[in-house]
């Protein structure tokens, strides 16, 4: 069976690069075409990045059919990327911990983006994870241009992660610590990998960087200068250059490459002590940036290591049509499309989506729904069959029933008695299910104080300073309430129609590693685990208003509210 072609749409921040791929035999992709189209916008304005980016793909699908499966990327200035570690506990568990983490690390409402996660390393007692997000309003704007365009992406993918995956499958024997810099128009992408264990920074230093320092140097425009460097790039005009022009652009190297040796060092040392691993052993050098002449060399000579170039195209098959010559000279702009071609394959080493959790469940029901018809017409088939049969005997079943309704008449004052009887049982039942509950509240209380201990004592060196019960209103109403329904004859309340109770708990932890200092991170996870235990109690629903003051030396001092459970009153 012939397989259907995939399309990798690369949304970089100057140009769109689009790539169409076959699958081989074993089911990897195969380059047929490529598409390049820059973008002209105001790069302080996401959303004219956005028209841009659409109005690229207009132009591309004038040549290239566009509806296909397809994966678009999204470029590393707009992502945010971050790495927590979690407890080892079951998969329900950790991805609450997960969300919770989120919420801290997210530096704006989770309704307001689009984030996934990923396990990158488990070592027996903690997960790794890394947290990527992007803001909700780009991709739904990004959506609205593709469907103007006549079709779906089925993946939203970050470019750093296609990183990973395309660096992956063109190094398989790079199994020691590497280091990927990928150097973009607005921001390059820092990638370490160790086997499958990956580590990834964004720094927002790029290709604009090194022509606004040319810029300065040459006292020009940021365009005449983007102008003069993507000729010394070409490398066909640098004679024609004159001398102080030469000068400037060496001097505007020279600091991009301090400034980004000082990133990339900050980045190692990071890595390092996040994973406890070695320094990379080999450099990589990739992106549009990384053809600027003499930046390699001068890389090089600042981290005293070898630095290669990146080939994008290594172990990616070329379709029968496709000219070499003109794909490696393009080389530099595709290890992006190529890790996004993989993850449609189901080859990727990191598996993010950044589409809308809602889309994806409504694409998932379409899935299902030809299934769906074709069940409803089974059953329709399935059961006409008995109605028609039926039909033929309605009347004698008529003629029967007038019979049955002249027998019925006296067992209808039966049935009104036993109703009646029923009723009064019900009531019964409802009386003794509000004094129960009457009984149960007061229990409840100790309960819930010793499963608190509990709690305290398996985090260890912590304690509650206050403990305030708010209620909504007056505690005697509640419990009037209660016991009024009882003893009036009326059903007992629902969870619903018991306002919900509010504890108030002020608690600290004490460092004892850090008696003089402000409180460890590891401290601080402490806390958090256990305000996120909190939240299992049968107890409690939910968690609200969680505040953290680490101004003392040696102490944690936290504060938060917890929703006490109105199926489990106290």
């Amino acid at each position: 069976m012939k397989r259907k072609p995939l399309l990798t749409i690369d949304c970089g921040a100057s140009r769109v690069v689009a790539a169409v791929y076959s699958l081989d035999s074993d089911g990897f992709p195969v380059l047929e075409k490529v598409f390049v189209e820059p973008l002209d916008y105001d790069v302080a304005d996401d959303m004219q990045w956005v028209r841009a980016v659409g109005d690229a793909l207009r132009r591309i699908g004038t040549v290239q059919r566009l509806r296909m499966r397809a994966s678009l990327i999204v470029p590393g200035h707009l992502t945010l990327t971050k790495y927590i570690k979690v407890p080892h506990v079951d998969e329900t568990k950790r991805r609450r911990i997960i969300h919770f983490e989120a919420r801290q690390n997210i530096p704006y409402p989770l309704d307001e983006v689009v984030w996934d996660h990923q396990v990158v390393h488990d070592d027996g007692i903690d997960f790794e994870v890394a947290l990527c997000a992007i803001k909700r309003e780009i991709i739904d704007a990004l959506l609205l241009e593709c469907r103007d365009c006549g079709f779906d992406p089925e993946r939203i993918e970050p470019s750093c992660m296609a990183q990973v995956n395309a660096f992956r499958h063109c190094y398989p024997e790079a199994r020691e610590t590497t280091l990927l810099i990928n150097i973009g128009a607005r921001s390059t992408n820092l990638v370490m990998l160790r086997e499958d264990r990956y580590y990834i920074r964004n720094v927002t230093l790029a290709g604009s960087a090194l022509t606004q320092s040319l810029a300065d140097e040459l006292n020009q425009g940021f365009a005449e200068a983007e102008a003069t460097k993507m000729r010394i790039v070409a490398g066909d005009a640098e004679a024609d250059l004159p001398d102080e022009v030469r000068q400037a652009f060496a001097r505007a190297r020279a600091g991009f490459v301090n400034r980004l040796s000082l990133e990339v060092t900050r980045s190692i040392a990071n890595y390092r002590r996040q994973t406890g691993a070695d320094a990379p052993t080999e450099v990589f050098l990739a992106g549009s940036g990384s053809l600027v002449p003499g930046l390699a060399a001068a890389l090089s000579e600042k981290f005293r290591t070898p630095i290669e170039p990146y080939d994008a195209l290594r172990g990616v098959a070329l379709g029968a049509g496709v000219v070499e010559g003109e794909l490696r000279a393009r080389a530099p702009q595709l290890a992006e499309s190529v890790g996004a071609a993989l993850s449609l394959c189901g080859r990727g080493l990191a598996t993010f989506n950044l589409l809308p959790e809602d889309l994806l469940r409504a694409r998932a029901f379409r899935a299902r729904q030809p299934m769906l018809v074709v069940s409803g017409v089974l059953v329709a088939a399935t059961l006409a069959v008995p109605i028609l049969v039926s039909s033929v005997a309605v009347t004698a079943y008529r003629e029967k029933l007038a019979t049955l309704e002249l027998q019925a008449t006296p067992l209808r004052q039966y049935s009104r008695q036993i109703q009646s009887t029923r009723e009064e049982i019900e009531r019964v039942r409802a009386e003794i299910a509000g004094i129960k509950n009457l009984v149960e509240t007061k229990a409840n209380w100790i309960t819930f104080l010793t499963d608190l201990q509990a709690r305290l004592s398996r985090v260890e060196d912590v304690w509650l300073d206050r403990l305030e019960v708010l209620r909504p209103r007056d505690p005697s109403v509640r419990q009037s309430a209660l016991a009024a329904s009882v003893f009036a004859g009326l059903t007992a309340p629902t969870s619903d129609e018991v306002p919900e109770l509010r504890l108030h708990l002020t608690g600290r932890l004490l460092d004892k590693n850090n008696p003089l200092a402000r409180v460890s991170v590891e401290s601080q996870n402490r806390v958090k685990f256990l305000l996120g235990s909190f939240v299992e109690s049968d107890f409690i629903i939910r968690l609200e208003n969680e505040r953290f003051d680490n101004s003392r030396p040696g102490l944690l001092q936290f504060d938060f509210i917890l929703v006490v459970n109105p199926k489990r009153p106290l």
